[in-house]
């Protein structure tokens, strides 16, 4: 038996004990933690995927259609000519906001300088998400994750509901 990725049952089995025995008993999935999620991805679980991690539970995006590239190539320019230097533009990777939750966000500004740094951030000076097909989630849950952690809720947008960022500045 298979868990959506090239390993074994018994081998996640010692990665995320409770979600696997929950999943075969038919009950619900315990939470799978920041640090479970990422040792599966570097087992190659979510592989060719765009997974995160929301409440402890894996959720899977569907492909980036050309509007939200566009619309996050355009923002991610804009943001970096407002930060000086001593500032990270992350795209779409991990932010560890706590335990359960990783959202990978569109954008995520943190201190520091790329390529010389131990472990994901934690957090942000601003975060912004592109929102398309995930307008309801950006809007509620992931907004409410990021104001928990201490990144203060912004937005801006295009009316008609083509597309809207919302930026989150700490």
């Amino acid at each position: 038996m298979r868990v959506g990725c090239s390993v074994e049952v018994n081998h996640v089995r010692t990665l995320v004990p409770a979600a696997v025995e929950a999943v075969q008993r038919g009950a619900a999935a315990a939470q799978v933690t920041v640090q479970e999620f990422d040792r599966l991805g570097a087992l190659g679980c979510f592989e060719g995927r765009r997974a995160l991690l929301l409440d402890g539970v894996i959720l899977q995006q569907g492909p980036m259609d050309p509007p939200h590239a566009n619309a996050l190539e355009v923002l991610t320019e804009a943001v970096r000519a407002v930060f000086e230097a001593g500032w990270r533009f992350r795209g779409q990777t991990p932010l560890h906001l706590d335990q359960f939750n990783n959202p990978m966000p569109d954008l995520a500004v943190v201190a520091g300088r790329p390529g010389y740094n131990q472990g994901h951030p934690t957090v942000a000076a601003l975060v912004v998400e592109v929102s398309d097909s995930t307008l309801h989630t950006d809007l509620t849950a992931k907004a409410e994750w990021y104001a928990t952690a201490g990144i203060v809720d912004g937005s801006c947008g295009i009316p008609g509901g083509l597309w809207a960022a919302r930026a989150m500045l700490a």
